[in-house]
């Protein structure tokens, strides 16, 4: 399954501060039923019931984001395979460059 390798990466990141959004956009191969029965600590799952589209799923994902205090978002997508220092690599670049991704 391609979502293994990414939940698998996920699992690995060596920061325990970050929090997966996965937002589901009405899948018909099985995906809906693999996420719904996934039970992954700091994963939450949005299952839409028809498909909403790319840009409006990514809108959806910021506003939960945003409603749980997110200090960063990014977007990956499922067939992305990582490193386990992603996260804090791109937060600690983030924070030392000062760029205005940390404006809200």
């Amino acid at each position: 399954d391609i979502l293994d390798p990414f939940f698998d990466c996920f699992l690995a990141q060596d920061s325990r501060d970050c929090q997966l959004l996965v937002i589901d956009n009405a899948s018909t191969d099985g995906t809906r039923d693999y996420l719904s029965r996934l039970d992954i600590p700091n994963v939450t799952v949005v299952l839409n019931d028809e498909n909403v589209g790319f840009a409006r799923a990514c809108n959806q994902g910021i506003a939960v984001a945003r409603e749980r205090g997110a200090e960063f978002i990014t977007f990956l997508n499922n067939d992305t395979e990582f490193g386990p220092t992603l996260f804090a690599d791109m937060a600690a670049s983030i924070r030392s460059s000062g760029a205005d991704a940390l404006r809200r």
